[in-house]
């Protein structure tokens, strides 16, 4: 069959979605042919994509509507089409001074105005908010690594808009600085040797110092060796030895000695950096150390560190740079067992190293890690198996690995020593594999030690030919109370289940515990044929298939009498609750009562986010505004705003009960939902400014900064909410009410008596900052933080400028 191409299919499909007939056979064609991203690669295939993308204007000049199909230009984002990218940012579009103002606020920008403003001023403002956090351009464009349109966005900031130059008077709002944030380290990095210096400079203009990853690129790109970035990085004011050297010790364990030499040479500190000496002596190839180098207590770690990570020729290098491999008990020949590091373990062994130190704890962090290689070495090199009551015998068990447990058996591991069942069962974390059962069984472990809890431990997992195995050497399956059936159970093993049933296990103890857990895991048919009691413990079964959405379980639990309304129609709210909307439809189409509980079924839903339920329970004639709204308060505390505007145009009233679903959704910090109240006519005022005073106590500083320049009182219920930023140790609110006015001298210092009383040392440094009167109490201030908080006391710089102020 000849092959067609990717424009012959389009072709095609363009061809269909036009037939009339074929529509009526297949109406596929016709949805595939609207699809923005096959009509954009059709006109780029039929036309080409330099006629398509011709702009002129600021406008498609061939296809005017395109630029009005957002998934289209995603595409063309997607693609790096840098025309399209220059054609949004430059689009400033004229708009009223409220819905100016409005945006202004939504962007957290600072206005700016080419002409003072009058009675004919225009607004304008970009049409593309950048920073929007819905906007997929910038990531697009970094994932894809377009560096041109990266650097457009990234000046984005400083385009102005072609304006008649007849108009009296403009304010406009520009592009702010672009935000290229929520990227990994390395794939900024990547990014940034993809586009050179240039691009760095670009992101250093635009904030980049306030990422979150800005005090790690420099570590980074001395680990990849890339002196070029490193140098201007340091000339920029990040220094190389910060953080004991980090970044110049990730430079000397990947050889990038360049970068090493580099900070040396402009004087850099390294004295907390471990065997600074002997880096100093090693990498000057012209004039190598004419003695050898004496190691400080300081650098006793040095080798350990890269035994650990494995480099063997650092390793070397320090060892014959004067490095003690004995040092601190062995500890370089522990890490590289422990990691695996077979050439640097012998390495070490042959210069000396005791593999008998610390009771061959070697060999037992390599049986733990499962290295067994290592572990077959030091063997062959004397270790003895036995040490530590046959510890390494036990971690290789508890941790399954089976080749080991085996070779040290093989080689004189003793499996019946004192405590060492300990080791290996009793750890709930433990489910060792079937074969190792077998085969430490076959060596003489007792199959009834520690009360059963290998055979409980064998049900859980599943391990249907252990169970067997340890039943026939004589493992009481009645044991703990059945326990081993109710593990079988809850975990759905059912071969397990029907073994344990055959060999006598009681279904019925504990009031049927194994079917309760059986319906929660979805797992019952052989227990109700047992003889089961689908009615015990008040349904309990049935409470827990609907809380896990088991659908056929509860169809058949009510089938067979069970009762849906048990305990308050609890069946229904755990449905609701873990939002397994079959479930909802079948309870209630069975009689399940909705307005149960001041309709409990709905507040749980809508609190857990679950739309799809809320609506159906909505209509089907639930009450939105049961419980005084409280419905609206859990939607709003969940910050689910669909479920919030859907209960708000289906008659719940955020205005009622002191506009608490307001209140309700500041405490929680979701912010989008607090911005649709506003919007919509909230009173931010209610409760005594209460929705400002919550978002202070938890934190939330952009909802904080939101009801502010929304017209919240700071001031209200005297100050209460710097109050509440102070005690609860929130110190970039303290300062941005402090910026915004808040009274530093309230109560007559009350503030500062609060931060002390609890602990908050940062505020209570910033208020002292702050304070410029003098302090007619200041023995009391010491009194009280004497008896409070003795790090605060101890602080050196917190009293100094009182005690003059105060001579």
């Amino acid at each position: 069959m000849d092959k067609i191409s990717s424009y012959e299919l389009l072709s095609n499909t363009f061809v269909f979605s036009g037939n009339p007939e074929l529509r009526l056979v297949s109406r596929d064609f016709y949805e595939i042919s609207t699809i923005d991203s096959i009509r954009a690669d059709f006109l780029f295939n039929k036309f080409g994509k330099e006629n398509v993308l011709n702009i002129q204007n600021n406008e498609f000049s061939h296809y005017p509507n395109l630029l009005k199909k957002e998934e289209f230009i995603l595409k063309l984002l997607e693609k790096g089409w840098n025309k399209v990218v220059g054609c949004l940012l430059n689009r400033f579009i004229e708009t009223t001074k409220e819905e100016f103002e409005s945006i202004a606020r939504k962007r957290k920008q600072v206005l700016e105005t080419s002409i003072l403003p009058n009675k004919e001023t225009k607004y304008y403002i970009s049409e593309i908010d950048i920073n929007n956090k819905h906007q997929e351009s910038p990531r697009l464009a970094v994932l894809n690594k377009h560096i041109d349109t990266i650097k457009q966005l990234l000046n984005a900031h400083s385009i102005k808009p072609k304006l008649d130059p007849n108009e009296t008077g403009t304010k406009i709002l520009f592009h702010q600085n672009a935000k290229m944030t929520g990227f990994s380290l390395e794939s900024q990095c990547d990014l940034f040797e993809e586009g050179g210096l240039d691009l760095l400079k670009m992101f250093f203009k635009n904030g980049f110092k306030r990422s979150s990853i800005f005090g790690w690129i420099l570590p980074e790109f001395c680990k990849r060796g890339n002196l070029k970035f490193v140098k201007f990085l340091t000339e920029n004011g990040i220094e190389i030895d910060k953080k004991y050297g980090k970044p110049l010790k990730l430079a000397f364990e990947n050889n990038h000695f360049d970068i090493v030499r580099f900070p040396l040479k402009k004087g850099a500190d390294i004295t907390e950096y471990k065997n600074s000496e002997n880096i100093l002596s090693c990498l000057n190839n012209d004039s190598p150390p004419k003695k050898k180098v004496k190691f400080s207590i300081e650098s006793k770690y040095t080798l350990q560190e890269a035994c650990f990570s494995g480099n063997l020729d650092t390793v070397k290098n320090l060892v014959k740079g004067g490095a003690d491999i004995h040092q601190n008990n062995e500890m370089a020949l522990k890490e590289a067992s422990e990691n695996g590091h077979l050439g640097i373990v012998k390495y070490l062994v042959e210069k000396g190293a005791h593999i008998h130190a610390d009771q061959d704890w070697a060999l037992g962090m390599a049986c733990k890690s499962g290295y067994f290689d290592v572990v077959k070495y030091l063997v062959e090199k004397g270790a003895n198996v036995q040490a530590r009551e046959n510890f390494a015998l036990g971690i290789a068990s508890r941790n399954k690995h089976l080749d080991i447990v085996k070779y040290l058996l093989e080689n004189g591991a003793d499996l019946q020593a004192e405590g060492h069942w300990d080791q290996i069962f009793w750890n709930k974390n433990t489910h060792l594999d079937m074969i190792e059962y077998l085969h430490l069984i076959e060596n003489g472990a007792d199959v009834n030690v520690e009360h059963e809890y290998a055979l409980i431990m064998a049900c859980e997992s599943g391990h249907f030919e252990i169970i067997k195995y340890l039943a026939q050497n004589g493992a009481n399956i009645h044991i703990d109370n059945d326990c081993a059936l109710k593990n079988a159970c809850e975990n759905g093993n059912l071969s397990v289940v029907q073994y344990l049933i055959e060999n006598g296990a009681n279904i019925h103890h504990n009031n049927d515990a194994a079917l309760r857990d059986a319906s929660g895991a979805g797992h019952f048919d052989h227990l109700i044929e047992n003889g089961a009691d689908v009615n015990v413990e008040h349904e309990y079964a049935l409470i827990m298939a609907c809380e896990s959405g088991h659908f056929e379980i509860i169809k058949y639990l009510a089938q067979n009498g069970a009762n849906i309304h048990i305990d308050n129609d609890c069946a229904l709210k755990n449905a609701c609750e873990n939002g397994n909307l079959s479930v909802v439809q079948y309870l209630i189409e069975n009689g399940a009562n909705i307005h149960h509980n001041n309709d409990a079924a709905l507040r749980d839903a809508s609190g857990a986010g679950h739309f799809d339920v809320v609506e159906y329970l909505v209509e089907n004639g639930a009450n939105v505004r049961a419980g005084n709204d409280a419905i609206l308060k859990e939607a709003s505390a969940g910050g689910y705003l669909d479920i919030v505007k859907y209960l708000v145009e289906n008659g719940a009233d955020f205005c009622k009960s002191n506009d608490s679903p307001l209140e309700w959704a500041s405490a929680n910090g979701k912010l989008d939902v607090v911005e649709y109240f506003c919007e919509n006519g909230a009173n931010i005022h209610a409760d005594n400014d209460g929705a400002l005073r919550s978002a202070v106590k938890r934190g939330y500083l952009d909802v904080v900064k939101y009801l502010v320049e929304s017209g919240a009182d700071i001031h209200a219920e005297d100050e209460d909410a710097f109050r509440k930023a102070i005690k609860y140790g929130h110190l970039d609110i303290v300062k941005y009410l402090a910026e915004d006015g808040s009274n530093i001298y309230v109560d007559n210092y009350g503030a500062l008596r609060l931060a002390i009383e609890n602990g908050h040392l940062n505020v209570v440094m910033y208020l002292i900052e702050m304070i410029t009167e003098k302090f007619e109490n200041y023995d009391e201030i010491i009194r009280l933080t004497r008896n409070k908080h003795l790090d605060i006391v101890k602080h050196g710089k917190i009293f100094p400028k009182w005690r003059k102020m105060n001579k």
